[in-house]
């Protein structure tokens, strides 16, 4: 009985919320229900190490229930609320992570293409070593024919 409840305030009725937000163009509400969104799966994340680890204590449950109907009753501004605190506190430490990552990412890309465009030339040098161009063909067949035109 408590997952349907689960499942009916904590997504049927967000989702529904959504889906008519974006029907009717609103982007503040918009806003609002994907922020509750990405909360909604942090908690969904965080849920299942609470459950595993804190599971078995007296009250969990309930505590874990009041939580939710408290989140989904106010949602979505009590989730824009934890989502501007997660953004301000915990993005702040990992900002710099994900900066470096970016960077990383973005040197790893030149490197490919780099390496991509010396690969190519070396193909070109061989092909004009052995007198045949990219597609295998040889000079002369190409000039013969050039030379007919």
């Amino acid at each position: 009985m408590l997952r349907l409840i689960y499942i009916y305030y904590g997504t049927l009725l967000p989702g529904w919320n959504t889906l008519r937000a974006l029907s009717h163009g609103q982007r503040h509400f918009i806003v609002l229900w994907l922020k509750y969104w990405v909360i909604h799966a942090l908690l969904q994340a965080f849920g299942v190490l609470t459950d595993f680890f804190a599971g078995g204590l007296p009250f969990y449950a309930a505590l874990k229930l009041i939580l939710s109907v408290g989140l989904w009753f106010s949602a979505p501004y009590s989730s824009n609320h934890l989502y501007n605190i997660i953004k301000k506190y915990v993005m702040g430490k990992l900002e710099p992570i994900v900066e470096q990552g970016f960077r990383w990412h973005a040197t790893l890309g030149r490197a490919e293409q780099w390496t991509q465009g010396q690969q190519a030339s070396v193909e070109t040098r061989t092909f004009k070593s052995h007198g045949r161009n990219r597609n295998g063909s040889s000079r002369a067949t190409q000039e013969g024919v050039l030379q007919r035109k």
